[in-house]
């Protein structure tokens, strides 16, 4: 079978012709992008309009022991929710390879989806002719553009919320869009590329031609991107990835837009849609006074910093939340500025998940763990510039909250059953929070939370403030230590295992030393009812979340009404 495309050197109105109908599909993909989210919208609708009839007629929330959950369960639609709900789990499940993570399930099942609709309306009246078969590729990539700089927005990302969802979940299809668009643009350079060779004609081309130079210098900086994309780079070093990333964004619209006068309107969408997002991050970001403090026995740093009040109600109304930190100009240290250490974190935002506020004064509280990153080094030297009065005082830029949790309200007020909260380390300053909260709003609440840490002083900051003798002899918290009882006086309390120590701020901390059993602790949730609603919800190390999961999979598999949820900054 021979090579079905031909090269045909067209006038002028056949040109027009064909600029319009690739001006058509390009617009064609564009807006079928909104497709999956006006479904979406008329499924809440539907959703809403179900739950309203249902509050008309006078329907109740039955309570977990009653026979109309059980007569729910066992009817042909509780059958078919249980079969959508094992489907829902099964995509939100990591792809292993190797023993590696190549993304969930949902993003191979949609991304491939959404790839072959790009890939099908590439194709038709294109005909035989070579040359619109390849502007068609490059148009519906660029087409994509746009939205691929909205599902990056940390700010008033309206595909977030429109998903009732935070700007982390959504980036995980503006990774897949990436690869999409960069998959169809190697499709566009390869085809021009072939025909340059054939005619001999590529260097002169590289020469005299400006949309030739713009588009080989995009299509290499695209490869350069998902170069650094890859997880071997990203795990030698996240800042070549991040910095990388934020400078290919910057040069492609300026690119694009010298390369093809056809797809400006594409690239001032994008362009309007980065600069939005800049403007907003901007003035949601503040620079305020930190203290800063090691704790001792540990790799850890505590951060506190007062906030203007309205922001700091923002964090109090929604618990588990993170802020970006940046180091600014002046308390970086190197004042040169063509210094690596002052330049680095002009490119550097790290998220920390807030683990206190306090209520009487505002400020809040962030502890990260020492690493060889730049910030948490950066922050780890400043702790070293103690002030007369003891910890060290420093300017920090704070932007957020983000990863606002959108389910928490219905959490708090009753939408399931027990609640199973999961921390390993620093995982607690997610999953802290929201046990105080859930505890004051409602305590009725059945909430547990189970918390692993590698020596009983990563624990001691938790324990600082009004709350911490409370926290620390609550029956509902679990602390498993999987070192060594490495600060204050340790000795056995009540129960087989179970030891008390006391830490920096007084409090008798219990705890046991071992390594939680996940499956006992997860079969004994789910086996205090068979109808009740369980919401497990995790931080901390990957294969701690993976083996939770895992175990709390067989109970979805079983039929049982689970909410899941894994906090993770990770890429």
């Amino acid at each position: 079978m021979g090579w079905p495309w031909r090269i045909y050197h067209v006038d002028d109105q056949a040109k027009d012709l064909r600029r319009q109908t690739l001006d058509r599909y390009g617009g064609y993909a564009q807006l079928s992008a909104f497709a999956p989210i006006v479904l979406f919208l008329l499924f809440r609708l539907s959703v809403w309009t179900l739950r309203t009839i249902k509050a008309r007629r006078g329907s109740y929330d039955a309570v977990p022991a009653s026979p109309s959950r059980k007569a729910l369960r066992q009817s042909p639609l509780g059958i078919w929710e249980a079969r959508f709900r094992r489907l829902q789990w099964w995509l939100e499940d990591d792809v292993v390879l190797f023993g590696q993570t190549w993304g969930r399930n949902d993003e191979w099942v949609f991304g491939t989806a959404w790839a072959i609709w790009l890939l099908f309306l590439s194709v038709p009246e294109t005909g035989d002719d070579y040359f619109h078969l390849t502007k068609r590729f490059g148009i519906i990539a660029i087409s994509q553009l746009p939205l691929q700089y909205l599902l990056a927005l940390k700010s008033l990302n309206p595909v977030a919320f429109v998903f009732k969802s935070s700007h982390e979940q959504v980036n995980r299809y503006h990774r897949v869009l990436g690869v999409i668009i960069y998959g169809l643009f190697i499709l566009h350079a390869g085809l021009y590329s072939n025909y340059f060779i054939k005619e001999s004609v590529l260097l002169e081309k590289l020469r005299t031609s400006r949309a030739v130079i713009t588009g080989m210098i995009g299509i290499w900086s695209f490869t350069f991107l998902s170069t650094t994309a890859l997880r071997v780079i990203r795990d030698y070093s996240y800042r070549i990835f991040f910095i990388t990333h934020v400078v290919v964004a910057i040069i492609i619209p300026p690119l694009i837009w010298f390369h093809a006068k056809s797809a400006r309107i594409f690239v001032l969408e994008a362009f309007v849609v980065f600069l939005a997002d800049l403007v907003s991050r901007k003035i949601d970001t503040v620079t305020s006074t930190a203290t800063l403090e090691s704790i001792p026995g540990t790799s850890l740093i505590k951060v506190t910093t007062s906030i203007p009040v309205e922001k700091a109600n923002r964090f109090r109304s929604h618990p588990g939340s993170h802020i970006y930190l940046q180091v600014p100009p002046g308390s970086r240290p190197s004042t040169s500025l063509a210094s690596w250490d002052y330049l680095v974190h002009e490119f550097l935002y790290n998220p920390f998940t807030v683990a206190a506020v306090d209520e009487a004064t505002g400020d809040i509280t962030l502890v990260a763990r020492h690493h060889s990153g730049p910030v948490t080094s950066t922050l780890k030297q400043l702790t070293n510039n103690k002030t007369p009065q003891g910890a060290a005082q420093v300017q920090l830029a704070i932007e957020g909250p983000y990863g606002v949790p959108s389910f928490f309200p219905e959490l708090s007020e009753g939408g399931y059953d027990r609640i199973l909260l999961v921390a390993g380390g620093v995982g607690a300053t997610f999953t802290v929070p929201l046990y105080r909260a859930l505890a004051n709003d409602n305590p009725s609440t059945k909430v547990q939370l189970v918390w692993a840490v590698r020596g009983t002083a990563d624990a001691d900051w938790v324990l600082a403030g009004t709350d911490g003798k409370a926290f620390a002899g609550s029956q509902n918290v679990q602390v498993f230590v999987t070192g060594s009882v490495d600060n204050g006086s340790g000795q056995q309390a009540d129960g087989e295992g179970v030891e008390l120590t006391t830490l920096n701020h007084g409090h008798e901390i219990r705890h046991q030393l071992a390594r939680p059993n996940l499956k006992k602790i997860v079969d004994g949730v789910f086996q205090q009812g068979l109808e009740e609603r369980v919401a497990v919800l995790f931080c901390g190390p990957t294969e701690m979340g993976r083996e939770l999961r895992r175990h709390v999979g067989v109970w979805v598999r079983k039929g049982r009404v689970v909410f899941w949820h894994s906090e993770s900054f990770a890429w």
